[in-house]
């Protein structure tokens, strides 16, 4: 008798201790992959202007968070564009003409890749920049997405 209580303790703890891990992992958060287009195809852009897209990103619901594309630009001379990333506040002052940080810089280029990754709450901006010229539009191909994990409940 006294072996069929220790069996049966022994099994009882096994069972407590599944059911406790089964708990566990119920109550860690789940996440789903998911990649939102936020550009693609042509732009055009006269000179000295820009177009900005802007991201909201909630790190309570989101993790691995990632910008990723490319983009190529063609009219004028050089055909050499700006693309670049910011905070929502950074954007505001670089777009009234203060120097700021920038999450992403491509520098002039005629063709480049952006790479940007974020991890606070908050709206941030793709920005597509044909500034520099003072007579050419430039037209410019983008293919840009947003990588993330998403909460599921």
């Amino acid at each position: 008798m006294d072996t069929e209580r220790k069996e049966s303790a022994e099994t009882l703890a096994k069972q407590k201790q599944q059911a406790a891990a089964e708990l566990e992992e119920a109550r860690r958060p789940k996440f789903q992959h998911r990649s939102e287009v936020m550009s693609s195809g042509s732009i055009t852009l006269p000179a000295g202007t820009v177009k900005a897209f802007d991201i909201t990103v909630d790190s309570s619901t989101m993790q691995n968070i990632q910008l990723s594309g490319h983009f190529r630009a063609e009219g004028g001379v050089g055909s050499d564009i700006q693309v670049l990333v910011f905070d929502h506040d950074s954007y505001i002052n670089w777009s009234t003409g203060h120097t700021t940080e920038k999450i992403f810089d491509s520098q002039l280029k005629t063709e480049g890749d952006v790479n940007a990754s974020f991890s606070k709450s908050g709206k941030y901006y793709v920005v597509v920049s044909n500034k520099n010229a003072s007579f050419w539009a430039r037209t410019v191909d983008t293919n840009l997405r947003l990588d993330y994990d998403k909460r599921v409940f």
